[in-house]
């Protein structure tokens, strides 16, 4: 993703104001090669403004901003240029806390219609697991990670899946589908033009590197089209629907920074003319009164005075000569709190913590630090990118669930997955861990239950299924134990190793020549004494 730029390409770089990106919509309902060409070029009309945007996004992101061709009319000579990237820090910090950790599924809902529930949930249990493992091998969260970054960034993102098949025919049962993000430049995705919006078909392209012009591949549901300048081809599209899914940050469509793009340049211009101020009251100009140089040449005279750093003058009654230095140093103290106020609203309006100007240390703990210095505001964000990245995974659960039908008959269905979000499941562990011993103890709530929403494990189905065989095999131990006490009640470790060996006694802890393995209990060697 990484890309460099050149000066002259972005000369004309200006803070434009942005208002999300436009949903691209089709009246067309049947996609043919006959028309392909006519829609993707109305379609590719408006995701020209969108890729415009997303552009100039990306590079304020990497840096290019504006003021790095600021002008200085006065003093030319001193520009300093000073750029805080907190566009960066913003969108890097959001996308961390939305997917640093994996996006994990779990099994959702029961089926009450059939007498043994309890296999049926495990064997979705089991399905569910498969899926995790195949998204595992896909490395389907570096994937997130990308398809995340470019949501904080410019607002959407996009996911290409695909059946994994290595020889062109056959699907890998080890890897059945392969997982892409796609740079939304020069990627979009079409919908229908009613009030549900479902997609339509789905376009990326390239630049072939010989002609220099684009190659586009158009995914429908049915057909897939690749167009160049000369022809279009078909082919089967095997998956049944679009395989490029869109992902929106929020209903705007706007990256995390958009909203402050003026706040951020005036940061970055007002510290740049902090530094510009210093570097002016160091080299303040020489203000010489009824002064003459004694050279003919002015400049030639001010170059030795610059050289030796001292100036001899004559001064009359009428005429006095007089050299200072003109100076004005700038209030730090006043910038900086400008500063700070603007890139306070600057969280603020993004929804990011902050703590400029705030309580950096208190004795605050657990959700008393979440409702202060813009936690809760942030963890609202959040939510909402949740909600709307949820949508997404759904079409791409449908995408994944017929790979998988094909490949190995999984017969897992998209409704019976729930997605969970883990990046905060170390928070309030102490709380957590209250809340599933308290559901578990209660006795009337089905353990998968506890394990699902107390929020404490990454991946509740695999905790639950570690944790039930761990306490089935418990419970087999104990019912052994059990069953060796009951054949041989006078022992009380039960199955005994020295049982049965010559010179001990049935309990097992004093031999026949008063050496024993192991020292009386108390109540029994009391009870002897009594007796």
């Amino acid at each position: 993703m990484a890309e460099t730029y050149s000066e002259s390409e972005n000369k004309g770089i200006k803070s434009t104001l942005l208002h999300g990106r436009r949903r691209i919509v089709c009246g067309e309902q049947n996609i043919t090669a006959a028309n392909v060409r006519e829609v993707l070029d109305r379609s590719t009309m408006v995701h020209g403004c969108n890729s415009s945007d997303i552009d100039y996004l990306w590079k304020y992101f990497l840096g290019y901003q504006p003021v790095i061709y600021r002008k200085k009319e006065v003093r030319p000579e001193i520009k300093n240029i000073v750029l805080e990237n907190r566009a960066y820090q913003i969108a890097k910090d959001r996308a961390d806390s939305l997917a640093g950790e994996p996006i994990a599924y779990s099994a959702h809902g029961s089926s009450k219609d059939c007498e043994d529930v309890e296999q049926v949930n495990d064997e979705l249990s089991h399905k569910v697991q498969q899926l995790n493992d195949f998204c595992i091998a896909a490395d389907k969260h570096a994937c997130d990670m990308e398809i995340v970054q470019w949501m904080c960034v410019c607002g959407v993102g996009y996911r290409l899946v695909l059946p994994n098949s290595g020889d062109g025919k056959t699907i890998d049962d080890e890897q059945p589908f392969k997982v892409a993000s796609l740079d939304p430049r020069r990627t979009f995705v079409v919908y229908t033009n009613d009030a549900f919006h479902e997609p339509l078909f789905a376009v990326t392209y390239v630049m072939d590197d010989v002609t220099n012009e684009p190659i586009y591949s158009v995914y429908t549901d049915r057909l897939v089209f690749t167009v160049d300048s000369d022809s279009v081809k078909t082919a089967v599209n095997p998956l049944g629907m679009v395989p490029i899914i869109e992902y929106d940050a929020n209903s705007e469509r706007m990256g995390v920074f958009e909203a402050v793009l003026s706040l951020l340049d005036a940061i970055n211009e007002i510290e740049s003319n902090r530094v510009d101020a210093i570097a002016q009251f160091v080299q303040a100009l020489l203000v010489l009164e009824n002064v003459e140089f004694e050279d003919d040449d002015a400049e030639t005279g001010f170059k030795k005075l610059m050289e030796m750093g001292c100036l001899q003058i004559h001064s009359t009654d009428e005429n006095k000569a007089s050299v200072q230095m003109l100076t004005s140093e700038l209030n730090q103290d006043q910038t900086q709190t400008l500063v700070d106020a603007l890139y306070k609203t600057a969280l603020s309006i993004c929804g990011m913590p902050f703590n400029v100007g705030g309580s950096g240390s208190t004795s605050d703990t657990g959700a008393a630090v979440t409702m202060r210095d813009g936690w809760s505001n942030s963890e609202s964000r959040c939510k909402e990118t949740e909600v709307h990245f949820k949508r997404g995974e759904r079409l791409f659960l449908q995408a994944v669930a017929t790979i998988l039908d094909t490949s190995i008959n999984l017969g897992l269905r998209p409704r019976d997955v729930d997605i969970k979000f883990t990046r905060r499941n170390y928070e309030a562990i102490q709380s957590k861990a209250q809340v599933l011993s308290t559901i578990l103890g209660c006795g009337k709530v089905h353990p998968r239950l506890a394990f699902e929403y107390c929020g404490m494990f990454p991946d509740p189905e695999t905790a639950y299924d570690l944790s039930k065989s761990y306490a089935d095999e418990q419970a087999q131990r104990q019912m052994e134990l059990a069953q060796a006490k009951s054949v041989n009640p006078g022992d009380d470790s039960g199955a005994d190793s020295n049982a049965g060996k010559p010179g001990e006694s049935a309990g097992g802890s004093v031999s026949a020549a008063g050496k024993g393995t192991r020292p009386p209990s108390t109540k029994r060697s009391q009870g002897k004494e009594s007796n």
